[in-house]
């Protein structure tokens, strides 16, 4: 629950290139310990400004936690990524992320890390790999610097189902610690699951911890969030502990209403020789509609207009799960709402397609 980031400039620019998606507001409640000083239940507003393409994806929380006891905590978080592809599958690019918690009494702790990574992805299979350079500031009121090296494996099975391994060394000045990390996730049409876990090898090592997640969508514009778990110990001096939270998240923009895809979202035909027919319904204010996705590096490939609603194409796909963007106007990278979706690891989500 020690969430709460502070991310540069980066952030911000990657979130504006991507044509931000999602500008949304979570209120609730969570029970968590933030430090020796402040700890309890506590009720949250908190605002997110999130935007991603398959080249760029970026996203920024921004929160406010008053206790029952009368402590408050503010926070601020942020993560970004910008890719260049290399070849099929294969991108580079670099990362910039941090946080950052301000309580009162004036303890303030922050994380900030630049780095770069490669990510390769094959059909269901994604993994990827970075190394990040950052510094901490700590609740002692010390700084000093980090490296951090990660590497991770998933993939996106039939139905929605998905698991991932990951493992993340850090090093500063005085500590050195590896943290180990196994999770699953299914996603449907309204519901998002998440389960984590994890352990550590060398200091700050501790019990191991385990985090659950669950977002469903009742309606379009409002979405019921559920989280609980144990974290462990990190380097800015907060202590490990349990927390739970549960709020709704309301969508403040209506961007996908005013230039989404409408119900049925995608019809797949198959056809002869490999190829499969593509019919998606768009609102008739759609001038262009292009689909890119993982069977051609991401390169968007237009649409054609069979009536007013109607927009088609003919793609040659291998049977399995395939992910995919819509762009609407050349403008607006998107999902079909009502589709099943996954994260993309850097901040957006895709939709998934399973073709037999």
């Amino acid at each position: 629950m020690r969430c709460a980031a502070l991310v540069g400039a980066s952030c911000i620019v990657l979130v504006s290139t991507a044509s931000a998606q999602e500008l949304s507001l979570l209120v609730g409640g969570v029970s968590a310990r933030y430090a020796d000083s402040v700890s309890g239940t506590a009720g949250i507003v908190s605002a997110r400004l999130a935007g991603s393409s398959p080249v760029a994806a970026g996203v920024i929380d921004a929160g406010f936690s008053r206790f029952s006891s009368g402590e408050w905590v503010t926070q601020i978080s942020g993560y970004g990524t910008a890719l260049a592809r290399l070849a099929q599958g294969i991108s580079v690019g670099i990362v910039a992320g941090g946080s950052a918690n301000h309580t009162e009494g004036s303890i303030w702790v922050g994380e900030l890390s630049a780095g770069t990574m490669l990510a390769v992805s094959a059909g269901g299979f994604l993994a990827s790999a970075g190394l990040a350079l950052g510094g901490v500031r700590t609740i002692e009121d010390t700084a000093f610097s980090s490296v951090t090296a990660n590497a991770r494996v998933g993939r996106v099975f039939r139905g929605g189902f998905s698991m991932g391994a990951g493992v993340r060394r850090v090093a500063s000045d005085t500590t050195q610690y590896a943290d180990f990390n196994l999770e699953a996730g299914l996603t449907a049409t309204r519901l998002r699951a998440n389960l984590s876990a994890g352990a550590r090898a060398g200091d700050l090592a501790d019990d191991p911890w385990a985090q659950a997640r669950l977002d469903y969508a009742v309606s379009p514009q409002a979405m019921i969030e559920v989280a609980a778990g144990r974290y462990p110990r990190d380097l800015t001096g907060f202590t490990d502990g349990l927390f739970g939270r549960v709020g709704v998240r309301i969508a403040l923009t209506r961007a996908a209403r005013n230039t989404g895809v409408a119900p049925p979202p995608v019809v797949i035909e198959q056809l002869e020789d490999g190829q499969v027919r593509l019919s998606f319904g768009v609102a008739e204010s759609a001038d262009r509609l292009e689909i890119a996705g993982d069977w051609n590096g991401w390169e968007p490939m237009a649409l054609r207009r069979s009536d007013s609603k109607r927009w088609w194409v003919v793609l040659r796909l291998d049977p399995g799960i395939h992910r995919y963007s819509l762009i609407v106007d050349g403008d607006t990278w998107q999902v079909p709402p009502g589709v099943p979706t996954e994260p993309d690891d850097f901040g957006g989500k895709v939709a998934l397609m399973v073709v037999r």
